[in-house]
């Protein structure tokens, strides 16, 4: 009987090694973690560093992709801020999975790769007044937007399983404007996150960025709709959804 299972298999994984290889050096840029502080239970503010990150166009609202490993496999994280070659995230270890070990376990001297960064939300886009309606997840990004234009003041509604967690990052970070409604398992709170919404609808040329939970989000934008925002007064993005992983 021919043997082709052994050498196939023998064959292939170098190949597919090779293939992960090329399209690292092709796609992504390499960087060095130079700090991992870790803020409470589950945040995390990572430094990475390298000549890969000098002199890159960045917009604030970007994101980049950190490979897991393979380029295959990437984990999206919001900068909130890029400072010539280096550049600072703010992460949040949401599940068990590659993401949340790799924030975990990041150390000073560590090498990852990352493609990027990419158009998310588009922070030049965004002109006059603005609110910003999302979670746990979506603080890098308010920093991000918040910083990005100073003279902009950014109200911002968080739903979050933790308020005391969420309240050491802001803390850390310096976020002023930031009301936390805690998560129930009845959505009861997103009553009143519509309520918020509704009021905000009444400021004249509101801007809305919605991200975190794709539910949530869904339901934000149908209020909005109602509240007849026009859609582009609107910017979304979904960072997580329950039972789906590696959203971006």
């Amino acid at each position: 009987m021919p043997e082709t299972s052994i050498p196939t298999r023998l064959t292939e994984e170098p190949r597919k090694g090779r293939l992960d290889r090329t399209l690292h050096r092709l796609l992504a840029r390499q960087a060095t973690v130079l700090a991992n502080e870790r803020i409470g239970a589950r945040f995390h503010l990572i430094t990475l560093g390298g000549v890969a990150l000098d002199r890159v166009e960045w917009i604030p609202g970007n994101k980049i992709q950190v490979t897991m490993g393979s380029i295959l496999v990437t984990r999206t994280y919001t900068p909130i801020e890029w400072n010539g070659d280096r550049t600072r995230i703010l992460a949040y270890a949401h599940a068990d999975g590659p993401g949340s070990r790799w924030v975990e376990e990041a150390v000073s001297g560590d090498v990852c790769h990352f493609i990027g960064p990419r158009t998310s939300i588009d922070g030049s886009r965004i002109s006059g007044p603005m609110t910003a309606f999302g979670d746990e997840t979506s603080l890098g990004l308010i920093h991000a937007l918040a910083n990005g234009d100073p003279s902009r003041t950014v109200d911002c509604h968080l739903e979050v399983d933790d308020p005391a967690e969420v309240e050491k990052a802001i803390a850390v970070l310096g976020l002023p404007n930031i009301v936390i409604h805690d998560r129930r398992s009845s959505l009861d709170h997103l009553s009143g996150m519509d309520e918020a919404l509704g009021r905000c609808a009444t400021v004249d040329g509101m801007k809305f960025v919605l991200t975190g939970n794709a539910r949530s989000i869904q339901r934000w934008r149908q209020s909005l709709r109602g509240f007849g925002i026009p859609s582009s007064h609107i910017q979304t993005k979904a960072y997580w959804a329950a039972g789906k992983t590696g959203l971006d």
